[in-house]
């Protein structure tokens, strides 16, 4: 199999010739690539959190043995890293554990598995439950912790509080296994946990997490955008000296810091210096008509608990899907109608539905095609 497919479209992102190298990848060859691969097997969440957009969460469904056969079949082969979790609770499946571990046994069979990896809230977590993942072959487990202020996360995150969680966490790392998945935290950047940073991470310290991401949370619902920081706000200089700090308490207690910078600027008849996967980006160029666009089309997919797949996490509506995997080969659903028609019109400066339309990542306001 070939190279990631994310490390290929960054490089392409800002050179020379970008756009001749998207222009010419409208139809992509799925035998020379690796993507990167969103897995939401369930649908719904245990929470009720004020940062995330309010769809119906409340009814729980998760993906039957016949969307996970297929993952193994048609995903597997494709994808440089698998990671459970992004609009919904992947825990809440009652037999993930399991299927996680027949797809460790199946990626063993190929010359360049990806990696798994979990995203969660950390709140269905116990020791036995670790240990099973890490049996399962986990590779990364990614918690997403605001804030280490009791009552600042019992706002957030009704109805888990911070204390419960920690006691929760301290018992499910604890120890020294081997085969223990490598342990990464979030803490979203806001107003509210600005002041908790530090506190955050010293606690993390003691969990023996090696690794605290720090993401800007650009795409947060109309009602909490009063709480997103970023580098190009009024508490700008604020933010600097707090990350900078952050950064030498991690420093000395162990705890690599990790938070966004700003993408590098636009080259000359370059469209794509916008990499829009969730790890960087310019913070000017969001919500403006521009023709810089998200490149996940090229090197993102999410499928979805029925085997839906999408190029992007705000891509949710059935009718937007590039294809279903129970009915679709890989092959079939990257280079199928709706994904080149997707990529043709992100080519063009144009949104190729209501999503990308609405999109901070997007072409802004833009009218999309067929609208």
């Amino acid at each position: 199999m070939g190279r990631d497919l994310r490390e290929v479209v960054q490089g392409f992102c800002t050179a020379p010739g970008g756009r001749e190298f998207f222009g010419g990848q409208v139809r992509l060859d799925p035998t020379l690539y690796r993507w990167r691969v969103i897995a939401d097997v369930t649908a719904g969440c245990n929470l009720n959190c004020a940062m995330c957009f309010k769809t119906d969460r409340s009814q729980v469904a998760w993906a039957d043995p016949e969307v996970w056969q297929v993952m193994m079949e048609e995903v597997l082969p494709h994808s440089a890293e698998i990671a459970f979790g992004c609009r919904h609770e992947a825990l809440l499946h009652p037999a993930f554990a399991r299927w996680l571990g027949r797809l460790d046994r199946a990626r063993r069979g190929l010359s360049a598995g990806p990696s798994l990896a979990l995203v969660t809230s950390g709140t269905l977590l116990g020791r036995e439950l670790v240990d099973e993942l890490s049996e399962a072959g986990l590779d990364y487990l990614l918690l997403s912790i605001p804030t280490a202020d009791a009552e600042a996360y019992a706002a957030l995150r009704a109805p888990a509080e911070w204390a419960t969680l920690q006691r929760t966490l301290s018992a499910a790392l604890a120890g020294n296994r081997p085969e223990r998945p490598a342990v990464v935290a979030q803490t979203l950047l806001m107003r509210l946990t600005l002041p908790h940073l530090q506190e955050t991470l010293l606690e993390l310290a003691t969990l023996e997490v090696g690794r605290m991401h720090v993401p800007q949370m650009v795409t947060a619902p109309a009602s909490f955008r009063g709480q997103v920081v970023t580098h190009a706000g009024p508490l700008r200089s604020e933010l600097d000296q707090v990350l900078h700090a952050l950064s030498e308490v991690g420093a000395e207690h162990g705890v690599a810091v990790e938070y966004p910078q700003p993408a590098p600027a636009a080259l000359p008849g370059e469209v794509f210096p916008l990499l829009g996967d969730g790890d960087v980006w310019d913070e000017h160029l969001l919500g403006q008509t521009r023709s810089v666009i998200c490149a996940a089309p090229w090197m993102k997919l999410r499928v979805d608990h029925v085997g839906n797949v999408f190029p992007c996490p705000f891509w949710v509506a059935e009718e937007h899907a590039w294809g279903n995997l129970s009915q679709d080969s890989f092959e079939t659903v990257v280079n199928g109608k709706v994904a080149v028609h997707t990529r043709t019109e992100l080519l063009a400066g144009r949104a190729p539905n209501v999503v990308c339309a609405a999109c901070p990542y997007g072409p802004g306001s833009r009218t999309p095609a067929g609208a």
